[in-house]
């Protein structure tokens, strides 16, 4: 059972309607854990295959028991140590290989998601950052909720508590909107994108002209960032809108990422939940540990760049094991450490004052939002492509055509981009904003959004495209 299918709709809603027929916290926490229980009875029907996921989950749950009375930092660090090994391990990271793997199929599905709520939530109960640890029931509920057990958001403990909201028919108004607009990003703009971005990259496979090979890498690789963006931010419309029938209010992922002015900026806009756990549990850590380590004049300009480095290497091989993934992380990292290393030269020269002029300047914006969308682009190459791909890639476009080609994309994002963007600041004066809001035209809009998703539905014979993050 997919999230973005009508199975799972169906599935919600009864499960919801369980969930508010009694306000006693003990019902609904015994109603929410049938539900992941169903849900994850949904991917497949041999019990075996979630014996290692939940001996992950027993693992995690005596590590956080043992540091709750026991607060050492040394057995933190033992414990999550182990937590991290033992995930790598399920995951069957090659570094690891001379442990030997499990030989069965097993489901680590979500299991990524599940190491980031265990993980953050063994940190915070060590370090007293959580009033009350859960109990084995809240545990289970929290680490295998399952709106959010594919692909996130990723919700700290404390924060998952501290969001329960009640359920008004005006909230569940705007949930099933939420859904819809979901739905509709996911099937219908993610589907058509998603077919087109193939398609324009083995168009390019088979041409012969220098013009045409250039023209369709362009679009290849400038629309899965895209496509990527709808399926993604689509599913989290999804899952907030479900969130809200169970009474919790998930983070958001996105905020507006192509209009980041720099790389790192874009980081704060894209996948925000992962860049904010990677930013509390290790960026802040790491940098900390290197300042104390090295405390001379100077050298902290460069240890930021350094951690950077460091924290967004490991997202790269988060995503997987191979040498594609490493890559990936190594261009991702590159990207952030060189744009603060820019940021402190460029402050350095021109001082605080003289570098926000500079970056008010609509040209320099532009080229800024240009370059931007034209790196991560040519870092999601080695994450949709496996070797073979690139391999077929590279050859058939060469040196040249790959100079061409990403010349080509930045110079048309640097032109469209803006125009992006002015049409988002008209879209929200007060005016528009208020008819926006106006209960009829919300309605109308989720009515037409859904007749689209339905249509698609049929037209395809498909619930829509996967949601590309729960493979990770």
């Amino acid at each position: 059972m997919t999230v973005a299918s009508p199975q799972f709709l169906a599935f919600v809603a009864i499960a919801a309607l369980l969930y508010n027929l009694l306000s006693h916290s003990l019902w609904r926490g015994l109603v929410m854990l049938a539900a992941n229980i169903a849900f994850l009875a949904s991917i497949t029907r041999d019990p075996g295959a979630f014996l290692p996921l939940m001996a992950f989950l027993l693992a995690g749950y005596l590590a956080i028991k043992s540091v709750e009375v026991s607060k050492s930092e040394r057995l933190l660090a033992v414990l999550a140590v182990a937590l991290i090994v033992l995930f790598c391990w399920l995951k069957k990271y090659f570094f690891l290989s001379f442990l030997g793997f499990l030989d069965w199929a097993y489901v680590t599905l979500g299991l990524s998601y599940i190491f980031f709520r265990v993980l953050a939530l063994l940190i915070d109960v060590a370090n007293g950052e959580v009033e009350h640890p859960p109990s084995a029931l809240e545990y289970l509920n929290f680490t295998l909720n399952f709106p959010t057990l594919t692909a996130g958001p990723i919700q700290r403990y404390q924060d998952y508590v501290a969001s329960e909201r009640s359920l008004t028919w005006a909230g569940a108004g705007e949930a099933c909107e939420r859904i819809t607009i979901g739905f509709f990003k996911v099937i219908a703009l993610s589907g058509v994108i998603g077919s087109l971005q193939k398609s324009a990259i083995s168009a390019m496979l088979e041409q012969s002209t220098f013009a045409g090979i250039v023209a369709y890498a362009v679009a290849g690789i400038g629309l899965y960032p895209i496509f990527l963006y709808y399926n993604f931010s689509g599913y989290t419309d999804i899952v907030i809108g479900v969130g809200r029938f169970f009474l919790r209010e998930y983070p958001e992922n996105f905020n507006y990422p192509f209009s980041s002015k720099n790389f790192l900026e874009f980081w704060t806009r894209w996948h925000m939940s992962l860049s904010n756990w990677l930013r509390d549990y290790l960026y802040t850590p790491l940098l900390f540990a290197l300042l104390r380590r090295f405390d001379r004049p100077g050298v902290e300009n460069y240890l930021g760049p350094l951690a950077f480095f460091v924290t967004f290497f490991v997202i790269g091989i988060w995503h997987g094991s191979t040498v594609v993934f490493a890559i990936y992380g190594l261009l991702l990292g590159l990207g952030v450490s060189v744009n603060k290393l820019y940021q402190t030269i460029m402050i350095g020269r021109l001082g605080r004052s003289g570098y926000r002029q500079l970056g008010s300047n609509p040209l320099y914006i532009a080229a800024a939002r240009g370059l931007t969308f034209t790196w991560y682009a040519a870092c999601m190459l080695f994450f949709w492509a496996d070797a073979t791909e690139l391999q077929a890639i590279s050859s058939h476009i060469g040196v040249a055509g790959a100079v061409a080609s990403f010349g080509a994309l930045f110079l048309l994002t640097s032109m469209a981009l803006p125009v992006v963007e002015i049409a988002i600041n008209a879209s929200t004066p007060d005016r528009l904003r208020s008819a926006w809001e106006n209960a009829y035209v919300k309605s109308a809009l989720a009515g037409v959004l859904a007749f689209f998703c339905f249509v698609a539905v049929l037209a395809t014979s498909t619930s829509g495209p996967q949601i590309i993050y729960q493979a990770f």
